[in-house]
């Protein structure tokens, strides 16, 4: 049964990334390659801009905490965009980038440098007026 399971798995997986299915990102797409498997940052070399600040929120679909943050994340998206990429990425779809960021608990905010080095990170709920300072603490500001 678990083989069996395993199997079901891995042939899902398969489905998911031949079908070419990306996660949607409404964010400055043109500076950033975002899907719910890997978030990388392109270089200005190759799209003729500079590389954007990110916040990763790591969570999950049906996690209270998680839900919690759906409109904090909106409201960051809309008014610091061009300024900083605002991401999601459900683990639990997606461990794989669980275990690339050591995620142990749900949300977890991971806020990466324009060069995609971890600058913050935070477990839990997070307000935005919180998540603002770490923005100013980045030099980034509305």
């Amino acid at each position: 049964m678990k083989r069996l399971s395993v199997l079901a798995l891995a042939a899902l997986v398969f489905v998911f990334f031949a079908a070419g299915c990306n996660v949607k990102d409404n964010t400055n797409s043109d500076a950033t390659t975002s899907t719910d498997d890997q978030t990388t940052a392109v270089t200005s070399a190759e799209t003729g801009l500079t590389p954007l600040p990110t916040m990763l929120e790591l969570g999950s679909e049906g996690c209270k905490p998680c839900e919690q943050m759906k409109p904090v994340m909106a409201g960051l998206e809309q008014d610091y965009n061009g300024i900083i990429r605002v991401t999601f990425h459900d683990v639990r779809k997606n461990p794989d980038i669980a275990n690339e960021y050591g995620i142990k608990l749900i949300p977890t905010q991971v806020f990466l440098d324009a060069d995609g080095n971890e600058f913050y990170r935070h477990e839990g709920f997070f307000p935005r007026e919180d998540i603002e300072k770490v923005f100013r603490d980045m030099g980034v500001e509305l």
